[in-house]
C-alpha cells in the first residue's frame, strides 16, 4: 500500500508539471513582447557662433543722495521760527529757521559803543605821543586795546549770522525735529533737520572685478554709458559713472562703483534699488551661444550638445566667461558649429534621442518647474 501510495503522488507531480509545460509552450503560453522605443524628445535647438558682442554688465544698485547735510545750530538759544515743513523743497541759501538774537544784538551795541571811546582814546594818545607827551608803549597798549574790541565786535556779528539758520544746498528736508520755543544747543546730538541733494543724485553698486579690466579701458578711453531701471517701470535713466573705488572689496570680490543721474523730476529716490546697465564695449571674435542653454549651478555650468548623426543629446560641462543680456559667451566646453538644446530642456536626459526643432517653443509639462539657468 505505501508503494501504491508514492506512486500515486509521482503521478500526480508528473501531470502537473505536464500541463505546466503545456500553458508554457503550447497555445496557452504567452508571447514574449518587446517594449517599443521610447519617442525621441521635441527640443529647440541653435549653432554655437562666434562673432563680435556688445559687452554689458547688469548689476543691483541703491539710489543715494549725491550730498546729505544734517543741520545743526551753533550757537545756544532759543528757536523763535522754523520756516520749513516735513520733508518741503528747499533751495540754497533759504531761511530754515531763525533763533533769539536779542542778547547778541545788545552785546554788538555794547561793543560798537566801547569801541568809539577806545578809537578815541588811541587817536589822542597818538597825537601826545607824537609831540612826546605819551611814550610808545601807551601808544601800543591803546592801539592793542582798540584792535582787540574790534575784533569781539566782529566775532558778535559773525554770532549774531548764526541766529539765522540757512540752507546750504538745494534739495528734500527730511522730519523736522524741532517747534518754535524750544532751546537748541551748539553741542546737541540730534539735527534740526536733514537735508538730501537728489538732484543730481547717484547709485552705489558694486561690480564683479572679472568686469575690472574693461571698465577701466572704457573709462579711460571716456565716459562709461550706464542705464538705470526701476522694478515696476518701462523707463530707463541715462547716467554716467561718476566714480570707482580705488580697491576691491575682498570679502566679495566687487568693485564699488558710483554713477551720477540727473533727476529733475524726482522719480528717482533715496533707498531705492535700482538695475544698472553699463556699456563696457565690445568682445572681440567672442564664441557666443543662447543664455538660456546653459544650466546647472554657476559652479557646475553644462549644456546639452546634439549629436547630428545619432540624433541624440549629450550633457556636456561648459565654462562660461560673461551673459550678456540673452547671450552668453563660452570660454570653454564648446566649439564653433555645434549644436546646443535651447527649449525643451526639462525631458532631456543625458543620451536622449531628440527630434531638433528651431521654428517652434517647446512648453514644459504641467508637473514641471523652470531649471536654474547660468547667472
Amino acid at each position: 500500500m505505501r508503494q501504491k501510495r508514492i506512486v500515486g503522488l509521482g503521478g500526480v507531480v508528473l501531470v502537473a508539471l505536464a500541463l505546466a509545460w503545456g500553458f508554457h509552450v503550447g497555445p496557452f503560453a504567452k508571447k514574449a513582447t518587446t517594449a517599443p522605443p521610447a519617442a525621441p524628445v521635441v527640443v529647440v535647438t541653435e549653432a554655437v557662433t562666434r562673432r563680435d558682442a556688445p559687452e554689458t554688465v547688469e548689476v543691483v544698485g541703491t539710489v543715494q543722495p549725491l550730498q546729505t547735510v544734517a543741520i545743526k545750530t551753533r550757537l545756544d538759544s532759543q528757536l523763535i521760527e522754523v520756516a520749513l515743513k516735513d520733508g518741503a523743497f528747499v533751495r540754497k541759501g533759504d531761511v530754515l529757521f531763525r533763533l533769539d538774537d536779542k542778547a547778541l544784538q545788545a552785546d554788538k551795541t555794547r561793543l560798537a559803543a566801547q569801541l568809539v571811546a577806545l578809537k578815541a582814546q588811541y587817536e589822542r594818545t597818538r597825537k601826545l605821543a607824537e609831540r612826546g607827551y605819551a611814550t610808545n608803549e601807551t601808544l601800543d597798549q591803546n592801539l592793542a586795546a582798540f584792535r582787540a574790541q574790534e575784533a569781539l565786535l566782529r566775532s558778535t556779528v559773525v554770532s549774531l549770522g548764526y541766529t539765522v539758520v540757512r540752507s546750504p544746498l538745494t534739495g528734500r528736508a527730511g522730519p523736522v525735529r524741532v517747534t518754535v520755543g524750544n532751546t537748541v544747543k551748539a553741542n546737541d546730538t540730534q539735527p534740526l533737520v536733514t537735508i538730501n541733494q537728489v538732484d543730481p543724485l547717484v547709485v552705489q553698486a558694486a561690480l564683479p572685478q572679472r568686469f575690472y579690466e574693461s571698465l577701466i579701458r572704457i573709462a579711460h578711453e571716456g565716459s562709461v554709458p550706464v542705464t538705470a531701471r526701476r522694478e515696476g517701470s518701462d523707463r530707463t535713466w541715462p547716467g554716467t559713472l561718476d566714480s570707482w573705488d580705488n580697491a576691491l572689496d575682498s570679502a566679495t570680490g566687487t568693485l564699488p562703483i558710483r554713477v551720477r543721474f540727473a533727476n529733475p523730476d524726482e522719480s528717482l529716490w533715496p533707498g531705492m534699488f535700482v538695475t544698472l546697465t553699463l556699456d563696457l564695449g565690445t568682445l572681440k571674435n567672442a564664441l557666443v551661444l543662447p543664455a538660456k542653454a546653459v544650466q546647472g549651478p554657476e559652479d557646475a555650468l553644462f549644456v546639452f550638445v546634439v549629436d547630428p548623426t545619432t540624433t541624440t543629446a549629450h550633457k556636456r560641462p561648459v565654462h562660461i566667461a560673461r551673459v550678456l543680456g540673452t547671450e552668453a559667451v563660452v570660454s570653454d566646453g564648446l566649439e564653433e558649429g555645434e549644436i546646443v538644446v535651447t527649449d525643451g530642456l526639462l525631458r532631456l536626459t543625458d543620451g536622449a534621442r531628440v527630434a531638433p526643432r528651431s521654428d517652434v517653443s517647446v512648453p514644459p509639462s504641467p508637473e514641471e518647474s523652470p531649471s536654474k539657468g547660468a547667472s
